[in-house]
């Protein structure tokens, strides 16, 4: 008998319990004491209270099955879904044991993942992408804001190069580096994902490669700005050293190529 069945049950034997009650109730108040005739008035009498009471014995022992059916169903509820907890949480240790394995295994360790913690560092440096005022500065410049993460697939999937990808700060308000219309500046304005936001990385050693990105390995970012801002490529742009801004210039990628070349720090 399942738990529904089992509160039905209840209801169903509380409503008769208070509807034999009512009619035992009714018949008391209907007896007439036929005083010619007592002693037979007094043996219908008894005999009607001894079915009464037998009624009502009946009711509570149905009663006190169905409670004790009820608890029971409640403690064997009770035990499966610990059960399916711990075999949830065994699972999920399962799973991250297995991943780790395989990442292990197979060298994925040093390739950029989904929600990885990166960085963007321009070859020449000591100058890094920041947030705070979408400019390449020092690392010493307020650093936090110089970490990102990869949006776009599942967290923990590897990024591959060509994949279709959104840039996005993690400290502070999120900002995802966008294609901005004042003359193609890489700016951190807003949190969408959309048309302006839409990147991808472009193998420096070869401009048509589909494989995993590694930590440390040259590359370029390429705007998918739809309409003719779009297909440009990410480069540094004025400024000194420590302090230069961004734009996305030009899409011929052998034009300030210097320039344009980035690296993945994880």
């Amino acid at each position: 008998m399942n738990i529904m069945n089992t509160y039905v049950l209840i209801i169903v034997l509380i409503i008769v319990i208070i509807i034999d009650n009512i009619l035992l109730q009714k018949k008391i108040e209907n007896f007439q004491f036929d005083y010619d005739n007592l002693p037979q008035y007094e043996q219908e009498q008894n005999n009607s209270l001894v079915r009464y009471n037998t009624d009502i014995n009946n009711n509570s022992n149905s009663i006190n099955k169905a409670i004790i059916e009820s608890n029971n169903a409640r403690i064997i509820s009770s035990n499966a879904l610990t059960a399916v907890r711990d075999i949830n949480t065994q699972f999920a240790d399962t799973l991250v044991s297995v991943n780790n394995k395989i990442n292990n295994s197979s060298g994925l360790q040093n390739i950029i993942k989904y929600g990885d913690s990166i960085r963007i560092k321009h070859i020449q440096g000591p100058t890094f992408l920041n947030k705070r005022n979408s400019r390449f500065t020092h690392k010493n410049y307020y650093p936090a804001y110089t970490y990102f993460i990869i949006v776009g697939k599942q967290i923990g999937t590897p990024v591959k190069y060509k994949d279709v990808v959104y840039l996005r700060s993690t400290v502070g308000s999120h900002r995802v580096l966008q294609n901005s219309s004042n003359n193609r500046y890489g700016r951190f304005s807003n949190n969408n994902l959309e048309n302006w936001e839409k990147m991808r990385f472009i193998s420096k050693e070869n401009i048509n490669s589909t494989n995993f990105i590694k930590n440390n390995e040259q590359l370029y970012i390429q705007s998918l700005k739809s309409g003719g801002d779009g297909n440009r490529y990410l480069q540094l742009w004025g400024g000194n050293r420590y302090f230069r801004d961004q734009k996305f210039d030009n899409r011929n990628i052998s034009r300030h190529n210097y320039w344009k070349t980035l690296q993945i720090i994880s």
